[in-house]
């Protein structure tokens, strides 16, 4: 990046603080609903609906008679969804008015979680869940965004507040699921798909309320390609770094309890138990990160959660040590704050067209979610599930090394990133 571009990049930080609105209706400041209620809310749903294949496992593997990949293939079926809603969603966030746009998003996702229905085939609920997470994808990149751009520098501590509520969602929800199995027919499996679609057209709804800040670029203004612009070999090695976290998020949450039945003979509540664990561990991982003292503005944080991630999966998952839960939770813990981080740094150093920088990470980085699950059943269905989850500490030290050379490399985005927040930065 030459000195021109650092120049512009840091005229659009600037101008991104004090442009006018482009939205139709109200200013975000006078939005009946502000961007911290309504992204804990919607965070907490999206937190949700990631776990809801990987919590009814049991149930959707016995109505759909699948192996280990299949099965593994579901969660990569929502997880590819969210990288195209991501990816492709990212250049419409920073051009059109956000409130229409996530209304449709949290629309698509509720309206095709609710069509989820016994007695379908397998690839009509693959379509299903992909079209679900395409519209997650969305509106997830919507509100990345709107905080980004209102915390300004402080935006790496919000995010990573804001996705703690992701983190209770994700923890809850395995055990409503339980609940409903115990209550319920078990052999419904698509109660909890259709309760978590009915909240997201609520959502919806409410967006029409919300403080989701406006587009960033005029219209007609701007490069032509804006991932073009933003991309860099520091974003390169963050996508990275989130296309190992992804997978390895997506696997844990997938492959539970296949692994606490297949490899240490527990009945499938203590695998639902350990994703909720996980979870709750990534919850106090981001609330631990996002509370430390100081400026949080380094990726080479990240290494050092991904190592102590891959020595838990090597040593205690692979071989089986411990109880499946705390196991789990100590890992979530490890993990929590790597995306938050990731997310952040990427639209904190893209000022010009921050969603379009979140758009090109965690879209690219999505990618992750979708290959790493099918790879860890093909592999478990190969050797065995014990040697397949022990094989994600691969992608923990994936995580590690990208992350440090994204920091290693940013000297050509030094400047390019937004200004101190000026004025009112409150919640």
């Amino acid at each position: 990046m030459g000195h021109g571009d650092d120049v512009r990049s840091r005229e659009a930080g600037a101008q991104l603080l004090t442009r006018e609105p482009l939205d139709a209706g109200p200013a975000p400041a006078s939005a009946p609903i502000a961007i911290l209620p309504f992204g804990a809310l919607g965070f907490w749903l999206f937190g949700s609906f990631l776990v809801l294949v990987g919590a009814s496992q049991d149930e959707i593997r016995a109505a759909l008679h699948l192996d280990l990949t299949r099965a593994g293939l579901l969660v990569s079926a929502v997880m590819s969804g969210i990288g195209v809603g991501v990816f492709g969603g990212g250049p419409l966030v920073d051009r059109v008015p956000r409130r229409p746009l996530f209304a449709a998003a949290a629309g698509l996702t509720g309206a095709a979680l609710i069509a989820v229905a016994p007695g379908q085939g397998y690839w009509t609920v693959f379509g299903l869940l992909f079209l679900a997470g395409g519209g997650g994808g969305l509106y997830e990149t919507i509100l990345n965004a709107a905080a980004i751009e209102h915390y300004g520098q402080r935006s790496v501590r919000m995010v990573a507040i804001l996705h703690s509520f992701s983190s209770v969602g994700a923890m809850l929800t395995p055990f409503g699921i339980a609940a409903l199995v115990s209550w319920t027919d078990a052999n419904d499996w698509t109660l909890a798909f259709r309760i978590t679609g009915g909240a997201h057209l609520l959502l919806a709804a409410a967006a029409f309320a919300a403080a989701l800040g406006s587009p960033t670029r005029a219209h007609g203004t701007g490069p032509s390609r804006p991932g073009a612009r933003v991309l860099s070999v520091p974003l390169i090695f963050l996508c990275v770094a989130t296309f190992a976290y992804v997978g390895v998020e997506s696997a844990v949450t997938g492959l539970a309890i296949p692994y606490a039945e297949g490899a240490l003979s527990l009945p499938p509540d203590r695998g639902r138990s350990a994703i909720s664990l996980f979870w709750l561990g990534a919850l106090a991982g981001r609330l631990a990160f996002a509370l430390r003292s100081g400026q949080i503005d380094d990726a080479r944080a990240a290494s050092w959660m991904g190592g102590v991630a891959a020595a838990a999966f090597a040593l205690g998952v692979g071989f089986g040590w411990g109880a499946i839960e705390l196991l789990f939770a100590g890992i979530g813990f490890a993990l929590g704050g790597v995306f938050p981080l990731l997310v952040a740094l990427a639209g904190r150093r893209t000022p010009q067209a921050p969603a379009t920088g979140i758009a090109v990470v965690a879209g690219l980085g999505s990618a992750g979610g979708f290959v790493t699950p099918w790879v860890t059943g093909s592999i478990g269905d190969a050797t065995s599930i014990a040697f397949a989850m022990g094989t994600l500490a691969i992608w923990c030290v994936l995580i590690a090394l990208a992350a440090a050379l994204a920091e290693w490399t940013r000297d050509d985005l030094r400047g390019g990133e937004f200004p101190p927040p000026t004025g009112d930065v409150r919640p």
